[in-house]
């Protein structure tokens, strides 16, 4: 069947066009003459324009194509732990994650298999894990201690080891429950009899008689109690009292009250409550003084002078008028007592979170007390600091103030025989 005229010159444009594509020039074919194209009577002819058509639609969008600039594909390097901190060993993995490389493997291998400190609970589960990925125990560990380590942001964290920023603080606040819930039985006051209470006496007596003045030095002293503040990035979110986070130094805070034995390890901590309230609310409030009885039969405490005097806390003297006895008395007093500050400074220069907490208000106390297991795992094990500077922690300035609060056993006549026994030579 033979084409008309009109229809070899719309064939012979197509081949033309075809022909212009594959040399690397540009053709267009005008609307008029497409119309004339759809409007042709020989259907044979018809067909064979319309496979020249879309064969030189397709050389078209090759072209198209052809002419696009090539995008480059970024190789991402992979990520720091998988690539390095996994490996490392040694002095370089204490620093960088403050445990050593025994002590992190022990604490995966209990979240594998829960067989250490048997009395309390058991594995990691994926309940406690909230969704978490049990066959990645080191990863999750590493990004729990790099966080507290470091201080570092959820962003940062994620970006160190590649993972989302809501896998970090998943991860950080499932292991940080699991800490405080496995490793309970490292905190506890020793019982009388016990070899770390005759360790506690000897060494409180020995630090406090080398003060001139002092002729005989503090008898069956258990520990130090003190207060630290944890700043926080920001007011509280979801409290009903947001100013009461508002401490001495108009920063929001929490407050941490804590015992402290002759080595500087936790015995007791109390975490919760705002920058605002008072060390003698915080203990007349907590677990520590409705078990006091108990705990301490013909022993005691030493606290600063912002508690009240109990049977088993002896404060130093207050006040601008203080005799000469009782001058030397607080300086041995607080020869003895500082030993809770400095656990205070070891502890926030290990774990630098402490120092600015920008951590939601209902994961705050169980990060913190984490914390503190740590800080007691590390001691326990003989984690030095060897590259960390620390000072004692720096208080707001509570020791002259106490509140109003009078207990109902005071130790006034525990504490004025103490002065009199330790100021008195033989």
């Amino acid at each position: 069947m033979s084409m008309t005229d009109d229809q070899q010159s719309v064939a012979l444009m197509l081949v033309l066009w075809r022909r212009a594509l594959l040399s690397g020039r540009k053709h267009r074919v005008g609307r008029p003459v497409l119309r004339r194209l759809l409007l042709m009577d020989d259907v044979a002819s018809r067909r064979r324009v319309r496979r020249a058509l879309l064969a030189t639609q397709l050389l078209l969008v090759a072209y198209r194509l052809q002419s696009l600039p090539i995008r480059a594909t970024i190789q991402r390097a992979p990520p720091w732990w998988l690539s390095t901190g996994k490996f490392y060993t040694g002095r370089t993995f204490q620093k960088h994650f403050r445990v050593t490389r025994v002590l992190f493997d022990d604490i995966v291998y209990t979240m594998l298999h829960g067989e250490k400190m048997g009395s309390c609970r058991g594995p990691l589960t994926a309940q406690m894990a909230t969704g978490a990925i049990l066959d990645r125990p080191s990863e999750m560990l590493a990004i729990t201690l790099w966080r507290l380590a470091t201080g570092s942001s959820v962003r940062e964290v994620a970006e160190q080891f590649g993972v989302c920023e809501a896998s970090v603080v998943r991860w950080t606040n499932a292991i940080c429950h699991w800490l405080v819930e496995k490793y309970k039985p490292l905190f506890g006051i020793p019982p009388i009899g016990s070899e770390g209470c005759a360790e506690s006496f000897e060494v409180f007596l020995d630090r406090s008689r080398n003060i001139d003045g002092i002729f005989h030095g503090f008898p069956r002293v258990r520990g130090a109690i003190d207060c630290t503040h944890v700043v926080l990035a920001r007011a509280p979110a979801g409290t009903t009292h947001p100013l009461a986070f508002l401490d001495r130094k108009s920063q929001f805070s929490m407050q941490v009250q804590a015992v402290a034995d002759q080595d500087m390890v936790f015995l007791d901590v109390c975490v919760g409550w705002p920058g605002s309230v008072h060390d003698a609310r915080i203990l007349r409030n907590s677990a520590l003084y409705a078990n006091a009885g108990a705990l301490f039969q013909d022993t005691y405490l030493l606290g600063d002078a912002g508690y009240p005097a109990l049977p088993w806390l002896v404060p130093a003297f207050r006040g601008n008028h203080l005799t000469e006895e009782q001058i030397i008395f607080n300086h041995a007093h607080s020869a003895c007592r500082n030993i809770v500050e400095r656990a205070f400074g070891m502890l926030k220069s290990r774990w630098r979170i402490l120092r600015f907490m920008d951590v939601a208000i209902e994961n705050l106390p169980t990060m913190i007390a984490a914390c503190f297991t740590l800080h007691n795992l590390c001691l326990l094990h003989n984690v030095d600091l060897f590259d960390i500077e620390f000072e004692p922690d720096d208080q707001l300035g509570v020791q002259g103030s106490q509140d109003d609060w009078q207990p109902p056993h005071s130790g006034a006549a525990l504490r004025n025989t103490l002065l009199e026994y330790m100021t008195t030579p033989d």
